[in-house]
Formats: C-alpha cells, sequence, structure tokens
C-alpha cells in the first residue's frame, strides 16, 4: 500500500493563486503573467484532504518559500509544525529539510505523474520514491481542485 512508504506524513503543502481586488498602489505586485491581480496562498493538507492551515493574501510575486518562511517565523500565523519525526510532502519550490520531504531532482530523474504517464512506469529507486511522493502529493493539488469547482470565484484567474 502507498501509504505504507510515507507512514510519517501528516500531509502536503503548496501554494496556489486566485484572483484578488486589489487596492490602489498594490496591482504591479499582485499582477500575473496574464494580467490578472492575484493572491498567493499557503496551503496544508492532511492526506485525507482537510486543510489544517491557511495563509491567504501574498502578493502573486511572493515565491511559495517566501510565503512559507514567513507562515513559520511568524508565531502569529500558528503554523502546524510537524511534530518530531513526522513530515509533510512539498514540491520543488521548496528545500528537503527537516519536517518537509521534497522529490529526488537532477539527474534526469523523473518526478511528476505526468511524465511517468507518458514514459512509462518508474527505473529505479529514485523513481518510485518520486512516483509514490507524486501520487501522494497530489492530496494537495486535488483539494485546490474541489473547492475551485466547488467555487467558481476561486478558479477564475
Amino acid at each position: 500500500m502507498l501509504i505504507d512508504y510515507v507512514k510519517d506524513c501528516i500531509g502536503a503543502l503548496d501554494g496556489t493563486h486566485v484572483k484578488a481586488l486589489v487596492g490602489e498602489g498594490g496591482g504591479d505586485a499582485h499582477r500575473s503573467r496574464k494580467g490578472d491581480n492575484t493572491w498567493n496562498n499557503l496551503v496544508v493538507v492532511s492526506l485525507d484532504s482537510m486543510i489544517t492551515y491557511l495563509n491567504v493574501g501574498w502578493e502573486e510575486s511572493a515565491h511559495d518559500m517566501t510565503v512559507l518562511r514567513d507562515s513559520l517565523l511568524q508565531p502569529k500565523y500558528n503554523f502546524p509544525h510537524p511534530p518530531p519525526g513526522k513530515y509533510y510532502l512539498v514540491d520543488f519550490a521548496y528545500p528537503n529539510t527537516v519536517g518537509y520531504l521534497a522529490a529526488y531532482v537532477g539527474d534526469e530523474t523523473r518526478r511528476h505523474l505526468q511524465q511517468f504517464r507518458k514514459f512509462g512506469p518508474p527505473k529505479g529507486v529514485k523513481e518510485r520514491f518520486n512516483h509514490r511522493h507524486s501520487s501522494l502529493r497530489m492530496t494537495v493539488e486535488r483539494t485546490f481542485g474541489i473547492l475551485k469547482s466547488r467555487w467558481r470565484i476561486l478558479a477564475d484567474r
């Protein structure tokens, strides 16, 4: 079973963008490459698709790691740090650090489910790990999809 490979995983985190109404003077930092104003939001999701943390309202231009770093450093945000021995799955925008597990990168190692679908099953230990990692990390992407399909205003980019 897939969960056996990540038994100490408590969820996944990622950033997502939603369309925003921005006051005067704040537009450029919030403007996406498509010309819309958006907010970058950090979302932590448990493996059963429950949102356990949300940091809303960052300018579109803020890197996902910047939003996470601020969430970690500002006590007022009450970020749910992983307990010792536990971790969140993260994508390649975040570093591999204690409590945050990213996929293997580099040396032509595939890391996205689409790559495995297109070019065949995983080969080797790193690709098998990445396939499992990506499969479980999709929990956060599926949760975004559900929210954005249920409340169209979130998806209107």
